[in-house]
């Protein structure tokens, strides 16, 4: 395939921000304890007084009874538990294609679909005499991640449908993979694997509808593959 351009807790998640991931970004691990408050007795948990036999019983406000802080505490938490989980984005969010491109799409409706100007490469050229692909689409410039790439959108052979979209990076420095392999894991949390052969690694991501590959030598090359998973074929 040629080079292409495109757009995986993780994000690092921290409890005010929802992520972690999720979209991760902050791209890291995930915080321990995330939405729950904590806090030890203070001393207005407590209510103390002296007084003599005759005087009256005194009357103690319900505000300082230790059992009604602690309900307030543990509802304080729920509280908040809630508005991070209702606020961040699940963790491995779903796509179904890439951008405003979705599988199963003909190229025609792709074209009408994206925001960029796309361009209709020599089939043969790009992918070679025993090409199995039906048909191919080009952007020549993307950035994602601060990264520049070429994109090209693959359909299948048979009735000419979106299924693979390559991104091949044409602006690479010895940063480039760990920004995007970061970058990938804030947004769909930890790769499903990770792989090193012929001294280039490859980090997949799988979602319900789409598996995303991240390959590079991390010196001068990187490429990024998302690939419609089908039910005959879900692995990578």
């Amino acid at each position: 395939m040629g080079t292409a351009c495109t757009a995986a807790a993780p994000v690092g998640a921290k409890p005010d921000s929802g992520g972690g991931c999720r979209h991760y970004v902050g791209f890291g691990g995930r915080s321990q304890g995330k939405g729950f408050l904590r806090g030890s007795k203070g001393k207005h948990g407590y209510w103390s007084a002296r007084w003599r036999r005759s005087a009256p019983a005194p009357v103690v406000s319900e505000t300082y009874q230790p059992e009604v802080i602690r309900v307030k505490r543990a509802v304080l938490g729920i509280l908040a538990f809630v508005t991070l989980a209702i606020a961040s984005p699940a963790d491995g969010e779903e796509i179904s294609g890439w951008q405003e491109a979705r599988w199963g799409m003909t190229p025609d409706e792709v074209q009408r679909a994206l925001s960029y100007p796309t361009s209709v490469p020599d089939l043969e050229k790009v992918c070679g005499k025993k090409c199995e692909e039906g048909a191919a689409l080009e952007l020549a410039d993307y950035d994602l991640n601060g990264q520049h790439f070429m994109v090209r959108f693959w359909f299948t052979k048979t009735d000419v449908r979106l299924h693979t979209v390559s991104m091949y990076s044409t602006k690479f420095d010895n940063t480039a993979f760990t920004k995007m392999k970061i970058f990938f894991e804030n947004l769909y949390g930890p790769a499903k694997s990770t792989g090193l052969k012929r001294g280039y690694f490859t980090v997949i991501w799988e979602l319900p509808s789409t598996k995303i590959t991240l390959f590079s030598n991390t010196t001068d090359e990187m490429t990024v593959v998302y690939d419609k998973r089908t039910t005959e074929n879900p692995g990578p």
